[in-house]
C-alpha cells in the first residue's frame, strides 16, 4: 500500500539548496510515491529557483510558497536579521536579488521602533537599500 504524506522543505532562496531538494524529490518520485511536496522559500521566490524546478522535472509535483524574511525574535529583547550567505551572494556571486528583502526587513524594524532620524551608508549596496527603504516609506 502507498501512504500519502506531506513533505515540506523550508529553504533559503538559493540554487544549491534547491538542487538538493529537487534530487530528493526526484528520488522519491522514481519510487512511485504519492507524496505531496511543498517548498517554502525564505526570504523570497526567485525566478532562477523556479527555472531549476522546471529543468529538474519537479515543477508540477511541488507547491511553492514564500515566507518573507523579517525580524525573528530570538529571546526577550533580542531580534535577529541574519541572512546566511548574503555576503557571498553579493560580493562573490554578484547576485543582488535579496537586497529588496533586506530593505523590507529594515523598513519593518523602523515601523516597529520608529524611523531612524539619521543614517550613514557606505558602499553601493547600502545606498541601494537606503533608496529602497525611502521608497517603501513613500
Amino acid at each position: 500500500t502507498c501512504i500519502n504524506t506531506q513533505w515540506v522543505y523550508l529553504i533559503y532562496s538559493d540554487l544549491i539548496t534547491a538542487k538538493r531538494v529537487c534530487d530528493q524529490i526526484n528520488a522519491n518520485l522514481r519510487q512511485n510515491s504519492q507524496n505531496n511536496y511543498h517548498i517554502i522559500m525564505v526570504p523570497r521566490d526567485l525566478m532562477s529557483v523556479q527555472q531549476l524546478l522546471e529543468e529538474e522535472g519537479v515543477y508540477g509535483a511541488v507547491t511553492v510558497h514564500v515566507f518573507p524574511w523579517e525580524l525573528i525574535k530570538l529571546d526577550g529583547g533580542v531580534l535577529s536579521q541574519e541572512l546566511p550567505g548574503l555576503f557571498r551572494m553579493l560580493f562573490v556571486d554578484g547576485d543582488r536579488s535579496l537586497l529588496p528583502a533586506v530593505a523590507r526587513s529594515l523598513w519593518s524594524l523602523q515601523l516597529l521602533f520608529g524611523r531612524i532620524p539619521w543614517t550613514l551608508t557606505q558602499g553601493r549596496f547600502s545606498s541601494q537599500i537606503r533608496t529602497m527603504i525611502d521608497t517603501l516609506f513613500e
